[in-house]
């Protein structure tokens, strides 16, 4: 495996840790914390940095997990958005249930993407 390819590996790595516990703050306290926007933040830099670093590594067109990855990050991002929008609006008050609900999807497709690379680059 290329050292770009390895250095991808690495990050999307960090960037499930990172970004898992922001969406799991979130679910505990229902908030969108300073702390929470943060690690929402940090998860979907290392996401884009991750993806861009697999695209260059592995040569390859666009493949049904590049689909899914994009479809996972642009999720990801949404909800940052949304979030940040949430934060601006209402600071530390409760997300509502639509908001809660979006995080928990979104973060459940991006693991889906990542278990599908996972699985695509072990199969093939």
């Amino acid at each position: 495996m290329s050292p770009i390819l390895i250095a991808g590996v690495v990050i999307v790595n960090l960037a499930l840790i990172v970004y898992g516990i922001g969406i799991v703050a979130e679910q505990r306290s229902h908030k969108i914390t300073a702390k929470v926007l943060r690690f929402l933040q940090a998860g979907v830099a290392l996401d884009i940095m991750a993806t861009s670093l697999m695209i260059l590594g592995s040569g390859e067109g666009l493949s049904l997990h590049g689909y899914i990855g994009f479809s996972a990050l642009a999720a990801m991002v949404s909800e940052l958005v949304l979030a940040w929008r949430h934060r601006a609006a209402h600071g530390d008050a409760d997300v509502p249930g639509w908001l809660h609900w979006w995080s928990r999807g979104a973060y459940g497709w991006w693991c889906v993407a990542y278990v599908a690379g996972a699985a695509l680059v072990m199969g093939g």
